[in-house]
């Protein structure tokens, strides 16, 4: 209750859709075009992140031209819960979804309100369009235009190669090799094509652009030229190595193979094989690399680098048989979880630099915005800006880089991994008592792992805290599909998306947030004279403010009444306090006599 003239006072608060705050950051005069180039499985095996076999004239081309970041993680190594979290902003975990199927949870169950990237460049004037495989759960109605993937070749069929009878190999696993093909008339170059034909027609009637290219390749199965494999000669590659000690059970526990556990009694790839294997791999790498060129001919021809932000990433590793027998993805290795990353845009001065800094896909969404000069998304993103990285690729960057991994119909998280400079700590399966340390620096391939492997003790304890966000406690996954909107993990009466936009106040989607709605009930108020009214603090509710952003929407509001019956947005909007407690400014009406105050959530 407050009257006019009061003094310093506390008020218990009512537990009861909040809207908050304007966006705070200079928009750019002409936002910029922005365009995204997606490829599937790729690894860290190409030429500007150090690889000698690879054959990726192009991906280097561009490097020249980005910053390229080489510690890059995918926030889950599976196309789809890899490809909803950068396409939302939002960790797997916070999301729920680790599967992938027509069965299976995606973003439409969990977060139907939400705009994924494409929708808000939408929103912001841009034209969108998707080209290839971009999202895995396509939406046409979240585009301007969507183009799926399709099956495509050319040429005649020189020969066929399938590695599926061998140990740890899984899923169709075919090498074709097509006389005569050109590499522009196979899938990836449809998807270029189609990509091209786009920008052409935005160009032309002067619309700014968000276009998203999705490369198949190198995913399985390889379907190239002969123009392009015999680039490449097998008896050539070098061979993963294998050094004595290496192999552990103990750091390789059957529990990180997709497939390659001891009962598996197919034999394994000989050298041979493995050597085809590669060729296989690296064939469609190169396949990928060509169609990426005729994008980067075009951003050549039409001066793209000016006025267009050019991002180029991959949803996650492959491994091709590291560690004796690893194989594909959903695994914790390098191979598997380190994806590259490059990033230009208009008018950088750090062209061709490398970044070390420990990133994650789930920072793209965050980074486009604003480096395309748009209004920054007005909901909580789990993921951080890499802007100031672009322009100095070499300064402190502290967050850790985290991922994830579980069984698909398993709800609990089965490894947690969290990466800080050359620091990578694996905890699991299933408890955090089980540990092991990389160490990127000394031992670059992870042929070793143990705890604490000389980690130092600032790293160990960041880490630490950092993957202690994914718990290992049922629930965190869904396992199937929940209706539409009718997801609530936790069961405390919150949906998911509600409790994803109070991340920065406490509350979780998968962790009942009993203790957060309490301080809502119980929360103190204390009113103070403001020179434009007063002041109504909350000083037990308080946010971190790292991660509070005053132009995010949050869904929480403060309300008035003068009577308990009928009440009233206090029309403020809410700001952080010096030490992160929740405190609006009002104005109160002076004929009132009494103001009585609830903090409201609504879903």
């Amino acid at each position: 209750m407050t009257s006019s003239g009061m003094r310093s006072r506390r008020i218990q608060t009512l537990l009861g859709v909040g809207f908050l705050l304007s966006p705070l950051s200079a928009l750019a005069e002409e936002p910029y075009n922005v365009l995204l180039i997606i490829a599937d499985d790729l690894n860290s095996r190409i030429a500007p992140l150090g690889d000698p076999q690879a054959i990726t004239p192009h991906l280097t081309r561009l490097a020249q031209r980005s910053v390229t970041y080489r510690n890059c993680l995918s926030q889950y190594p599976f196309c789809a819960p890899s490809r909803g979290s950068f396409l939302t902003g939002l960790h797997p975990w916070n999301l729920g979804i680790h599967a992938a199927g027509g069965n299976q949870a995606n973003g439409e169950n969990i977060v139907p309100g939400r705009m994924r990237m494409s929708q808000f460049f939408q929103s912001q004037g841009h034209w969108t369009g998707s080209y290839g495989k971009v999202e895995h759960y396509e939406r046409a109605e979240r585009w301007d235009e969507l183009i799926p993937r399709a099956l495509a070749i050319d040429g005649i069929l020189q020969s066929v190669q399938d590695f599926s009878a061998h140990k740890g190999i899984s899923g169709n696993t075919n090498f074709l090799i097509y006389e005569n093909g050109q590499p522009e008339n196979f899938m990836d170059g449809l998807t270029a094509t189609n990509a091209l034909t786009a920008m052409e027609k935005c160009l032309a009637r002067d619309q700014r652009f968000f276009v998203a290219a999705g490369f198949y390749m190198p995913h399985t199965p390889w379907i190239v030229p002969a123009s392009i494999a015999d680039l490449h000669d097998p008896a050539n590659f070098v061979l993963p190595e294998s050094p004595p000690g290496s192999y552990d059970n103990a750091y390789w526990p059957p529990y990180a193979y997709t497939y390659g556990k001891a009962s598996d009694t197919r034999p394994y790839l000989t050298d041979d094989e493995l050597r085809s294997l590669f060729h296989a791999y690296y064939s469609a790498v190169t396949l990928m690399d060509y169609n990426l060129g005729r994008l980067l001919d075009f951003a050549d021809s039409h001066n793209l680098w000016e006025n267009t932000v050019i991002a180029f990433i991959s949803d996650n590793g492959f491994s091709l048989m590291e560690h004796q027998h690893l194989y594909s993805k959903r695994n914790y290795s390098r191979e598997s979880i380190h994806v590259p990353m490059m990033i230009h845009h208009p008018g950088m001065t750090s062209e061709g630099r490398f970044c070390d800094r420990q990133v994650g896909l789930v920072d793209l969404m965050p980074t486009l915005i604003e480096l395309a000069g748009i209004e920054p998304y007005p909901r909580h993103l789990d993921g951080r800006s890499l802007a100031p990285l672009q322009a100095d690729p070499d300064r402190e960057w502290e967050t850790p880089a985290l991922s994830c991994l579980t069984y698909r119909d398993s709800s609990k998280p089965r490894f947690r991994i969290g990466q800080v400079g050359p620091w990578k700590l694996v905890e699991g399966p299933f408890s955090a008592s089980l540990r092991r340390v990389m160490n990127h620096r000394d031992d670059p391939f992870e042929h070793f792992g143990t705890f604490p492997n000389g980690i130092t003790p600032q790293a160990l304890s960041s880490l630490e805290t950092a993957v202690a966000e994914i718990p290992f406690i049922d629930d965190v996954f869904y396992v199937g599909k929940p209706d539409l909107g009718q997801t609530d993990r936790d069961g405390d009466g919150l949906p998911d998306e509600t409790e994803i936009d109070l991340l920065p106040l406490g509350f979780h989607p998968f962790e009942e947030s009993s203790t957060e709605l309490r301080r809502l009930v119980s929360s103190t108020l204390e009113v103070d004279p403001a020179p434009d009214g007063i002041t109504l603090t909350f000083p037990d509710f308080r946010v971190n403010p790292a991660e509070f952003r005053a132009w995010h929407t949050y869904p929480l509001s403060l309300e008035r009444s003068s009577d308990l019956s009928t009440w009233e947005n206090v029309p403020e909007n809410f700001q952080l306090n010096s030490l992160g407690a929740l405190q609006w400014l009002e104005r109160p009406d002076p004929v009132s006599g009494k103001s009585f105050y609830r903090l409201r959530i609504t879903p």
